[in-house]
């Protein structure tokens, strides 16, 4: 006699529309509390332009054979790295935390592209001003972060600022990942 297992369904966070993003199996809830899930933007946007964009969503509640997610990073897919960086430019990248006003830390991973080989000094100011930049998202809250990142909005006004520097031929949020939640998501979580 076999137990039986079942079907629990993956649900997007409430910034994507608590959309089903899929299912999984489990002989027990507690087998999936905690796991982490990744989606395509596709699936939760219905926005084709960001199909390299993959979105890490982590199980935090569980009711019925609903588990409820949160975001907790993304990334950008390999293949698309590999498309920006071309012969005779430079690749930069700048990694920096930021807490942001909801309390919440996260990491960006950013990736600069420079349309030409450049010498240090120019490399150095670009990720100067790039770290600057990103601290300006301090004052902003999680949900309003993960829509500049998806969006765009966050990667434009970075090539808008760096283009002031060097001529620049792309920027990616090429992966973000949350160290620290925010203070009432976290409370909500202890309080379920």
């Amino acid at each position: 006699m076999g137990l039986n297992k079942e079907w629990y369904q993956i649900i997007a966070p409430p910034i994507f529309g608590n959309k089903v993003v899929g299912e999984t199996p489990a002989f027990d809830s507690k087998n999936i509390m905690g796991r982490t899930y990744d989606a395509s933007l596709v699936e939760l946007n219905d926005d084709f332009s960001k199909f390299y964009i993959k979105v890490k969503l982590k199980v935090y509640k569980i009711e019925g054979t609903k588990a409820y997610t949160n975001f907790v990073g993304h990334e950008i897919v390999r293949e698309r790295v590999y498309r920006l960086v071309q012969r005779r430019s430079e690749r930069v990248d700048v990694i920096k935390d930021v807490t942001l006003g909801d309390g919440s830390k996260i990491r960006f991973k950013v990736l600069i592209i420079l349309l030409r080989n450049t010498s240090n000094s120019i490399n150095t100011s670009v990720r100067k001003r790039t770290e600057e930049l990103l601290g300006e998202w301090k004052s902003k809250t999680l949900d309003d972060t993960i829509k500049d990142i998806i969006s765009g909005e966050m990667a434009k006004k970075l090539k808008s600022e760096l283009r002031k520097i060097y001529p620049v031929g792309a920027v990616e949020i090429r992966k973000t990942e949350l160290m620290k939640q925010p203070k009432a998501a976290a409370a909500k979580e202890a309080t379920e």
